[in-house]
């Protein structure tokens, strides 16, 4: 009876992997050749399909924006460090701000061996002149976690006006470095900004890294807060910073 039930069970999934491996393929064909949102769709299907990634570098060109904007997060999903060179030569040439913020994102999402490089390549655009591309170069700055670009990332931050940019800059130093005590109380600062998405994105930032010394500001923004999913997020953070 065992016997008979692994057979089933090794049949069954044998016909579960071939059918997987059709559907796989035809998603690749799809982001390929598809029509605009047959394409689309298949290329967000491939961000966990590392097979699709000669596709995904193909549509890094494509006419369409969202095209190009998909086929870039999907390859950040995927992170493969064959994507750098293709998404370094994609951002060279797009001018579409919002498609090169994804994929200066992307490129920070890639595992690669000499990140320094990387780093060094995208911390001349910490001073874009759009916000836009300042916040992606910092988040992605953290992502790569290179000692050396704590420099660029602080003097930015020492000069940044817009609260989104400010939220990922302070992220990133304290990815890279979480005893830069001046940092964590600029973070902890954030929690009294006007604008509830920066009150809530400062709170995941403290809960994710850990930022005890932020735990007074967490009590009183905690006593304050009027929207309900800002001052959950800003109770989670603060049980992380006491209890964990």
């Amino acid at each position: 009876m065992h016997h008979l039930l692994a057979l089933w069970f090794i049949l069954a999934f044998g016909l579960w992997a071939k059918s997987m491996s059709k559907d796989h393929v035809k998603t690749v064909e799809l982001a390929h050749w598809g029509s605009l949102d047959e394409r689309k769709k298949a290329i967000e299907a491939c961000s966990v399909i590392p097979y699709c990634f000669r596709a995904l570098v193909a549509n890094l060109e494509h006419e369409d924006r969202e095209i190009r904007e998909a086929a870039a997060r999907s390859l950040g999903f995927l992170g493969l460090k064959e994507s750098v060179e293709p998404l370094r030569q994609a951002i060279e040439k797009e001018q579409n701000e919002k498609v090169k913020s994804v994929m200066i994102w992307a490129l920070g999402s890639t595992r690669v061996k000499n990140s320094r490089e990387h780093a060094q390549y995208l911390e001349p655009m910490l001073n874009d002149k759009n916000p836009v591309i300042r916040r992606s170069v910092a988040f992605a700055l953290g992502a790569l976690r290179q000692a050396e670009s704590l420099s660029p990332l602080k003097n930015r931050a020492q000069n940044e006006e817009n609260e989104w940019v400010k939220v990922e800059l302070y992220r990133s130093i304290l990815a890279i470095d979480l005893t830069e005590q001046d940092t964590q109380k600029s973070l902890a600062a954030l929690l009294r900004s006007k604008d509830p998405s920066i009150r809530y994105r400062a709170a995941i930032v403290i809960h994710e890294l850990r930022v005890r010394s932020a735990r007074d500001e967490l009590k009183r923004a905690i006593f304050l807060e009027e929207d309900p999913q800002v001052r959950d997020a800003m109770e989670q953070a603060y049980i992380t910073c006491v209890h964990r």
